[in-house]
């Protein structure tokens, strides 16, 4: 395999990568994630990714290493030299959308639409995190520094300030708007073909479904959901996104981390 990717199906920056490599039909390993429960922070993984998140990706041939979703992206669309869409689409106007993508926080966006419920479930996890991180520290001293990074976000940065939420609603309703307006004269954001624009924007939207905020957000640029109709019938939605528009992927993940959590707090075993 030309590739190696660190995946989680649920998180939004891996599926930014994981639809472009299906679009660029390269082969590739995926190695499933468990962000819930610590994969990220195991050391063996912060020495590949010292930044502790996903994805990372591993080029085999030359052993080098995209350590977040932008600069995956953009390498997996230009390694071979034949980005997607070719000549059919004008470059500039790429460059302008993966700039709008990159500038979303598709996480912030996510913890916006959660419910109550859900925020509680999610912080019972992020506080069983630090504990794990603890752990892994007193193991590893020569990753202090990192580990103790990694624990100051947990504890203080995680949680969105309401100004960084209301940020990602506004960049959100604008490309949305931008997009409407660009998708009643062509069939795609940068050209007569599909390009790097398109799989960025589809992660995007594909995001609001996730967060259940289609009626509130979408549904009203009707040349977005006639696009968003086309662009579901390509071979790459699925295989990127059905898993994680499945209503039971989220609790058979989350519900054996919770278990699990609770269980390592009771017994300090992390």
């Amino acid at each position: 395999m030309r590739f190696t990717f660190y995946d989680n199906v649920l998180a939004y920056n891996p599926a930014r990568a994981r639809i472009v490599l299906y679009e660029k039909g390269v082969p590739f390993k995926t190695i499933e994630m468990n962000l819930f429960l610590g994969d990220q922070l195991k050391a063996d993984y912060l020495r590949i990714n010292p930044n502790g998140w996903a994805p990372t990706l591993i080029d085999t041939e030359n052993g080098k290493i995209l350590l977040d979703s932008c600069s995956a992206v953009d390498y997996i669309d230009n390694f071979d030299g034949k980005p997607l869409g070719g000549e059919n689409v004008n470059r500039e106007i790429v460059d302008e959308w993966v700039g709008l993508a990159n500038d979303w926080d598709g996480n912030v966006f996510n913890n916006a639409a959660m419910s109550e419920s859900v925020k509680g479930i999610t912080k019972s996890l992020k506080d069983y995190l630090v504990s794990f991180a603890e752990a892994r520290k007193k193991e590893n001293p020569d990753l202090k520094e990192i580990y103790e990074k990694k624990i100051e976000y947990q504890k203080e940065k995680a949680n969105p300030s309401e100004a960084e939420i209301a940020r990602a609603k506004s960049h959100l309703a604008s490309m949305l708007e931008k997009a409407d307006a660009t998708l009643g004269s062509r069939p795609f954001l940068a050209g007569e073909a599909y390009s790097l624009a398109d799989a960025l924007f589809t992660a995007v939207l594909v995001r609001v479904l996730q967060g259940k905020q289609e009626e509130i957000y979408l549904n009203q640029h009707t040349n977005v959901v006639k696009y968003f109709e086309e662009i579901r019938k390509r071979p790459s939605f699925d295989k990127s996104f059905a898993a994680v528009l499945a209503s039971s992927t989220g609790p058979k993940k989350i519900i054996p981390a919770l278990l699990w959590s609770s269980f390592a707090k009771t017994t300090g075993w992390y």
